[in-house]
């Protein structure tokens, strides 16, 4: 990004003016996202708004063309054109043409991920991660999307394919500390099946709280106090961003303009330093990747929130487990946890024990003890009675005789 910011050195930019409905409708939206939407449901919106950005954008991929990175030209691309767009649904529909009964919209991973042939062809060719998204071929391959012809064949040998591996993430050295982290190099790596641990971001960027601790009081992160929630680009966890007072309608603005722009990693800050709402805006110290979802997320009053999420990664298409009736009747609040978390030995994440928790769980264990006895006690009578009911049957029959 440094080195684009050359690029637009001395460079003033704006967009030619739409027809007046369409500036109008302009007025009313603050973000990239909002006029993505506004696309959908405007006709003739779209076609206006790329030609009034069509004369800046011309002028910026031809200031970016004549930068070089490492002694090389950048390359400029144009975005995904209505022909890309057909043929990534030509491609997914020969992968399950059932997918497609969704606008080519939502077809993001739990959708597609729901065709049992799609998740096969995943998991036997394709490794996702926070650094790259990595696809590879696999010879002999049965999988139904290869056995019906959609993938080409391999072109090269099976045995220089065998050379080929995964691309490997970063993985701490034994001699790193919590002050200096130390990372193994590629060729000791490359070969091993890639392992998502000690990604950078994961790995001692959590910030610690300004001042001293007694500073910060506890309103400052409570649920109250959470204006809006932004997602790591590298984990995707959603996470709270906190103040102590409400934003006013311009601040809220300028904080729209900042999430439409930022990149944020967890444990980084959310704006540059020197910015109106830098000193205003905080997100909890001590983030970073491998901390669970904050318990403020799932109890704040923000709207359009999916709490429908796990508890710990925050994924919303992973096979979520319910929490069971005794963490229920022990803490105010528990939230789902997903099948993935729970193999790596993640609990149940959960709020405040109740004020009368520990009556209530002895209570119910009084009264399962007395089910039992009540159970042992009838079961013992009955077979008493039955005892002394072949007992008297005897009697009788001797006396006939």
């Amino acid at each position: 990004m440094s080195t684009l910011n050359y690029g637009v050195q001395n460079v003033a930019l704006a967009r030619d003016m739409m027809p007046p409905e369409h500036e109008q409708l302009m007025r009313g939206v603050n973000s990239m996202a909002e006029i993505r939407e506004l696309q959908k449901k405007q006709p003739g919106f779209k076609e206006s708004y790329l030609d009034a950005v069509a004369r800046p954008t011309a002028c910026l991929a031809g200031r970016f063309s004549r930068l070089t990175w490492t002694e090389e030209k950048v390359q400029v691309y144009p975005a995904s054109i209505e022909e890309d767009i057909a043929a990534l649904q030509k491609f997914v529909s020969g992968l399950d043409p059932a997918v497609l009964g969704s606008a080519i919209e939502s077809l993001d991973k739990k959708t597609l991920l729901s065709s049992s042939a799609i998740k096969q062809f995943y998991a036997e060719h394709i490794i996702a991660t926070s650094y790259c998204f990595q696809y590879r071929k696999k010879p002999g391959c049965t999988c139904p999307v290869c056995a019906a012809g959609v993938v080409k064949p391999l072109r090269m040998s099976p045995e220089d394919f065998t050379q080929v591996h995964w691309l490997p993430l970063p993985l701490k050295r034994l001699d790193s500390s919590a002050a200096e982290v130390h990372y193994k190099s590629f060729d000791q790596l490359y070969g091993q099946q890639p392992v998502e641990r000690d990604l950078p971001p994961t790995v001692g960027r959590g910030r610690k709280a300004s001042g001293s601790g007694s500073s910060s009081s506890k309103a400052e992160w409570s649920a109250n106090s959470v204006r809006s929630i932004v997602a790591c680009r590298h984990c995707s966890k959603q996470r709270c961003i906190f103040s102590s007072t409400a934003l006013e309608k311009g601040e809220q603005k300028q904080l729209w303009i900042a999430l439409d722009e930022l990149e944020y990693v967890c444990g980084g800050e959310l704006v540059e330093e020197g910015h109106l709402l830098a000193v205003k805006l905080h997100t909890k110290p001590g983030l970073d990747c491998g901390v669970p979802m904050e318990s403020q997320f799932f109890t704040c009053s923000l709207a359009g929130r999916d709490t429908n999420i796990c508890g710990v990664c925050g994924l919303a298409e992973a096979e979520l487990l319910e929490p069971p009736p005794s963490l229920l009747n022990t803490f105010s609040k528990v939230w789902q946890l997903c099948t993935d978390c729970k193999a790596a030995g993640h609990e149940f994440p959960h709020g405040k024990k109740k004020a009368n928790a520990d009556a209530v769980t002895r209570a119910a264990e009084k009264k399962r003890k007395r089910q039992e006895r009540s159970a042992g006690s009838k079961a013992s009578g009955s077979a008493s009675a039955s005892s002394r009911g072949r007992g008297r049957g005897r009697g009788r029959g001797s006396s006939t005789q």
